[in-house]
């Protein structure tokens, strides 16, 4: 067995470069055998920063008078280390610091964290301490270095078990694949496969581990397929039993039996008002737009009589979220709540996610018999390969996918590939058909907006048949919409979309049409074999060609914008709006020359697979070998993927050729650039790489017509429910209203609902207006900011969080407030510094004394109940980019765009912001907008009568901090 060291340090920060050592920790060891173990703390010369200090326990003290200097440090190390791999938890940060001191340039690595990716795809949570955690390991202080490399040797023997476990032909393939792909864990795998031959390396837990899995596995498989197996599609009754809406309403009295099932249960006849009109618009086949507060229970409201009345018609109901969190939290809690609380044992409910989600057969097929290319792919191919044999839904989100490679990876592996579809996919293998099948014979089908609108996209297709559909989180549909209906393209999906086709990289050509050449020539007569074969060979010479000018496109396309950006807009990621006018810009005519080079090859492409689908369905019909042989695909198989081909072609055709030279006026067009990309291209014009960074977009203009069309007048009954719907102008007196989104979503026809929340804000939350800030727009604000956040969270003894609408502010913010914090105890946690939201919010809540500083994904979604929350700073109102290309796109449709569409939307979110606040009945807290345009603008009353009546008082801000004392004590 080799031998391996598990190294772990602990640092001043993130960036090897910038950072220092202060702590190196090692155990050598092999197998269960410690061979040595060596640490030490380091002088790093320098402070050690408040949070590091906070984080590791290992004071500026403890280093001057303990540390050694680092170059003692280092040789220790390298006498431990030698030669040997080196194991670690998200092992490359440790490895780059030592890099820095040019050690560790050649040893191999083994990350730990990349292991537990794949083989514990169910763990939720990858830290080193969740996973020991989840293991049994037993834990000593975190985030010394010597513990921790101590943990990390135990996690690793634990993961090796677990690879030494898996079936033999399944450790052999990830070996095989492993090598061929270079990847630096196949030796990992090697070991693993060897040590299984040996018959060694078990242990009690070991076989405890599996016995547990392998049983809850069997019992829940056993389960889902008796389930699967009696699913029967709905059959709606001719005529429809309306709900008795009185006998339904009483179901959430004080006496009812969701008061018996629910500890603590408290009526809200906010609840009830809801539950009463999304009753009335089944029973009248109406539609309804329906605010409901925080803390309404919106979910019970729309559950109860969509199961009811689902059950008794024999209808489906379509319940859609924008989130993944609250369809899971719907389908895992609430629904299966519903049911058992009245008691409706034959109620079925059904998860549907987008095509995306599932695994396709066929093409997991294709990769395990080409190899994967990249260690993105054989790495997800490795966590596919581990999970197949348990998973019966085939969804994604099942395996721990961190990384956007994989991410990439896994999309073309997905269903949602053109050349999945009904024609070509077996009913036994599909898992998206399959899914689609447990949802026809399902009453209430959760799905989430990308699915219900990518049905929309398709047809009506994707879905089974339905007609009652609720709309959660319906303030995003419109969003949700624009983007479900948008289109994309980059270089990178361009060329591997060709290369799908035909790829001569490798020793050999692979792809689609070297699949077909290989078939013709044996499975099918001479002549035949001949004729298609002769087909495949026209397409694979146009496939070179196009790939050649696909490049050249991007290339000079970058090169155009290249010339437009300045110095400054380089460091930044843009969206460039197309529009006649930019067109018209000097160069773009030398764009068009070239992009009209790659048309022409695309469209040749389009008519060759065209006639070779023709051909493929002349054998078919003809009744010849149709068979795949031997690990081939069927001809129909074949001629399905290439109809996705020519479908994406197509498609691509149409969009490009629409952005670049023939526009609709229905349509908006951007391309993006990302700042990486800007900076190198002073290097590398022209150069390969550098256009990969461009990618084409076009959005639709409108939605309401879709809406319309789509949903309002082909469904007897759709329920648009939100916490945040209504919202106000000037022009209507600042009053709240749906008007803005009835407009939006066309939906002038829907009865309209708002329900108040049950909390008493008057009591519970003061809005604090600095009335002597400055404007945004002026000099001195930033430094108002500054001061009106310290004395904020001085007074609240830290328990708040800050929204801003830009990283650059949030962090010169917390830049010049966080020390100043610090000397009263309270530790600054902001968004980009490198740790995840997650990660950041559990630090948030575990902290004595601490604040968030958050951008645009924390105005919503955050969930912070209690005075652990209990002070919120709204820097600046959210308005949207002035050029951004949809919104400047959607504004030129009003004629008065600032009032009639920036400020209702801006209210919107502003109204989710503050909702941040308040999240449970006992909370309490203040509400600090630091944008005096909320006073001294006429629109200001939009956003303030919008809000839920809080106790509001104006104010200098040198009484902020005792305002804010007060209200709190």
């Amino acid at each position: 067995m080799r031998t391996f060291v598990s190294l772990d340090l602990e640092t001043t920060g993130l960036d090897p470069d910038r950072d220092a050592i202060i702590e190196i920790g090692i155990v050598r060891f092999r197998g269960d055998e410690i061979v040595e173990d060596w640490s030490s703390l380091i002088n790093p010369g320098r402070e050690i920063p408040p949070k590091i200090e906070e984080l590791t326990g290992i004071s500026n003290d403890m280093v001057r008078e303990s540390g050694i200097p680092l170059h003692r440090a280092l040789g220790e190390a390298q006498r431990v280390i030698g030669n040997l791999p080196v194991v670690g938890h998200n092992v490359m940060f440790d490895v780059s610091f030592m890099r820095r001191q040019r050690m560790l340039a050649a040893n191999p690595t083994i990350d730990t964290f990349e292991l537990a990716g794949i083989l514990i795809p169910h763990a939720g949570q990858y830290s080193l301490k969740a996973l020991a955690n989840e293991l049994g390991i037993e834990l000593t202080d975190s985030h010394r270095a010597l513990n921790d490399a101590y943990t990390t040797y135990q996690l690793y023997l634990k993961l090796f078990e677990r690879a030494v476990e898996l079936p033999r032909d399944v450790l052999e393939e990830i070996t095989n694949h492993a090598k061929r792909s270079g990847w630096p864990l196949a030796d990992f795998w090697q070991d693993a496969l060897e040590t299984q031959a040996r018959g060694v390396f078990t242990t009690n837990l070991s076989a405890k581990l599996k016995r547990s899995r392998t049983g809850q596995s069997a019992i829940a498989r056993r389960a889902a397929l008796k389930a699967r197996a009696e699913a029967r599609p709905l059959r709606p009754v001719d005529t429809p039993t309306p709900l008795d809406i009185d006998t339904v309403a009483r179901l959430l009295n004080a006496d009812g039996p969701f008061a018996r099932r629910f500890e603590g249960y408290e009526m809200r006849p906010q609840q009830a008002e809801m539950l009463r009109t999304v009753a009335t618009a089944f029973n009248e086949s109406g539609h309804a737009l329906i605010e409901a507060g925080t803390g309404t229970g919106k979910s019970l409201a729309y559950l109860i009589p969509s199961i009811l009345w689902a059950q008794q018609n024999g209808e489906r109901v379509v319940v859609s979220t924008n989130t993944i969190n609250l369809q899971e939290q719907l389908a895992e809690k609430d629904v299966p709540a519903v049911i058992e609380a009245l008691g409706l044992s034959d109620a079925r409910a059904a998860v549907m996610k987008g095509k995306g989600r599932y695994l396709c057969p066929q093409r997991l097929g294709d990769l395990r018999r080409a190899g994967p290319k990249t260690q993105d792919e054989v790495r997800l191919l490795t966590k596919i390969l581990i999970w197949l044999p348990n998973t019966l839904t085939g969804d994604a989100d099942e395996l721990f996918i961190p990384a956007p490679g994989e991410r990439a990876a896994f999309a073309h592996l997905s269903a949602q590939n053109p050349a999945c579809n009904l024609n070509t996919c077996s009913a036994t293998d599909c898992y998206f058909n399959q899914a689609r099948r447990m949802a026809e014979s399902a009453h209430v089908v959760i799905v989430n907006h990308a699915l219900l609108l990518a049905d929309i996209a398709v047809e009506n297709r994707a879905l089974p048949e339905y007609r009652y559909l609720v709309i959660d989180e319906g303030h995003h549909l419109e969003s949700a919409a624009t983007d479900s209906l948008a289109y994309k393209i980059d270089r990178d999906e361009l060329l591997r979309q060709l290369s799908e086709l035909i790829s001569t990289g490798g020793r050999r050509s692979s792809g689609l049409l070297v699949e077909i050449s290989n078939y013709a020539h044996n499975r099918l007569p001479v002549a035949q074999g001949a004729a298609l074969e002769n087909l495949t060979s026209q397409a694979a010479d146009v496939v070179g060609r196009a790939a050649s000018e696909g490049v050249a496109f991007f290339d000079e396309l970058l090169e155009f914008l290249s010339d437009r950006a300045s110095n400054e807009s380089r460091e930044y990621s843009q969206r460039i709006r197309v529009t006649r006018s930019f067109r018209g810009e000097p160069g773009w005519t030398r764009v068009e020359l070239i992009f009209d080079k790659l048309l022409n090859e695309l469209n040749a492409l389009s008519r060759n697979l065209h006639n070779l689908s023709l051909g493929m369905n002349e054998l078919a019909d003809a009744g010849g070998d149709v068979s795949g042989g031997e690990g081939g695909d069927s001809l129909d198989m074949l001629l399905g993927r290439v109809v996705g081909a020519r479908r994406f072609l197509d498609e691509a055709i149409e969009q490009m050729n629409a952005i670049i030279s023939k526009p609709s006026d229905q349509s908006i067009y951007w391309v993006e650039m990302s700042a990486e990309r800007l900076e190198r291209n002073g290097a590398n014009r022209r150069g390969g790489q550098s256009a990969q960074r461009v990618t084409l977009n076009a959005a639709p203009l409108h939605v309401g017509r879709l809406m319309r069309q789509f949903i309002w007048s082909a469904k007897k009954s759709v329920v648009l429910t939100s916490a945040t719907l209504r919202t106000a102008t000037p022009a209507t007196r600042n009053q709240p209203s749906f008007d803005h989104i009835q407009e939006r979503l066309d939906a002038a026809n829907a009865m309209t609902l708002a329900v108040g929340s049950p909390f008493d804000y008057p009591r519970s939350t003061l809005l604090y207006l600095v009335s002597d800030m400055p404007e945004p727009n002026q000099p001195s604000y930033q430094q108002y900011v500054e001061r009106a956040l310290t004395e904020l969270f001085r007074a609240s003894q830290g328990r708040g969080m800050a929204l801003f609408t830009s990283y650059s502010q949030l962090r010169a913010t917390a830049k010049a407030v966080a020390p100043q914090l610090l000397r009263d105890g309270i530790m600054v946690y902001e968004q980009g510094d490198g740790t995840s939201r997650r990660i950041m919010m559990e630090q948030f809540r575990n902290a004595e004394r601490g604040v968030l500083f958050g951008t645009r994904s924390f105005w919503e979604g955050v969930d912070i109940q209690g005075e652990k929350l209990s002070a919120l700073a709204i820097c600046k109102l959210p308005f949207d980019v002035p050029t951004d290309p949809i919104f400047s796109a959607r504004s030129e449709t009003y004629e008065d765009p600032f009032n009639e569409y920036s400020v209702p939307e801006t209210v919107l979110r502003f109204r989710q912001g503050f909702g941040r606040l308040i999240r449970a009945k006992t909370d309490r807290g203040v509400v600090v907008v630091l944008d005096r345009r909320l006073i001294s603008k006429n629109y200001g009353a939009a956003f303030l009568n919008a809000l839920p009546s809080p106790a509001v008082r104006r104010g200098m801000l040198a009484g902020l901090g005792t305002a804010v004392a007060e209200w709190l004590k």
